[in-house]
């Protein structure tokens, strides 16, 4: 008769289990001056998992690695009514500044749309809100954009913000007109500053630091079943509490078994 000698599961093994470490994020605000005539004004706010670079140029909200973004439109009483719109499309330039707290941005063209439209034209209903703010969008020639050489460089340097309603037909609707293709349409809200009124000053940076999430402690349920000597062993750790995913560690486990550093399984043959 063969004998199995058994032992104590882990009865000798320390084991570690660990949070998962959130990075910090970056916040980039733009605030503008007032439209033109008015007190409404266009602020940006977007969120980066890591600080913009110096002296490149990110064509996508994807490039710049933006986590969330919003186009707002403020006045005396907060956002203007449909306000804030999701963030579309992001095209930045950073000088040599640019740092974790000075974000650098000396030319950018960052739009926000929302739509409610549906049909077809001339026969539209919804709403179209959009807002931007451009700052010498031209990409210098001889800058990392590829072919840069050639592109518009003058100053284009302004805020506008608009929410446009479309109509099946314009009866009974004040200031309804019918635009060239036919449908129906009226303007609810515009506003434009003057040229030369945006700079790299409306920008500022604030810094998200690492925040652990609020939990309770982290624990580890380590009783184990016992083994058996020359036998394939297979048992999970479990934890609760801290922040999952968790990282496993262990020391003092029987020769030959190891553990997941993922998973909390601990697995193998002890030989003797």
């Amino acid at each position: 008769m063969m004998k199995r000698t058994s032992w104590i599961g882990a009865a000798a093994a320390v084991f570690l289990a660990t949070s998962a470490a959130c990075a910090d994020t970056y916040t980039y605000k733009y605030v503008g001056p007032s439209f033109a005539g008015g007190t409404d004004h266009i602020e940006i706010s977007f969120t980066t998992s890591a600080p913009l670079a110096i002296s490149k140029s990110y064509l996508t909200p994807t490039e710049a690695g933006v986590i969330s973004g919003s186009v707002n439109v403020v006045g005396p009483a907060g956002s203007v009514a449909g306000f804030p719109i999701p963030l579309f499309n992001l095209q930045i330039h950073t000088n040599a500044t640019a740092t974790k707290t000075v974000p650098g941005i000396d030319s950018w063209f960052i739009v926000g749309d929302l739509s409610s439209l549906t049909g077809v034209v001339p026969a539209q209903a919804g709403a179209f809100y959009q807002a931007y703010t451009m700052n010498t969008l031209a990409f210098i020639p001889g800058s990392d954009v590829p072919g840069a050489v050639g592109l518009v460089t003058g100053a284009y340097d302004y805020d506008q913000a608009t929410k446009t309603s479309f109509y099946a037909s314009c009866a009974g609707v004040p200031g309804c007109t019918l635009a060239g293709n036919g449908q129906p349409y009226a303007s609810n809200y515009g506003g434009i500053i003057n040229p030369s009124h945006t700079a790299a000053a409306n920008w500022t940076i604030s810094v998200n630091p690492t925040q652990p999430p609020v939990s309770a402690p982290l624990t580890i349920a380590s009783a184990l079943p016992d083994g058996v000597v020359n036998t394939n062993y297979s048992a999970s750790l479990t934890a609760t509490g801290g922040a999952a995913p968790y990282s496993w560690t262990a020391t003092g486990l029987p020769a030959g078994l190891t553990i997941d550093a993922r998973t909390g399984v601990i697995h193998g043959s002890h030989m003797k």
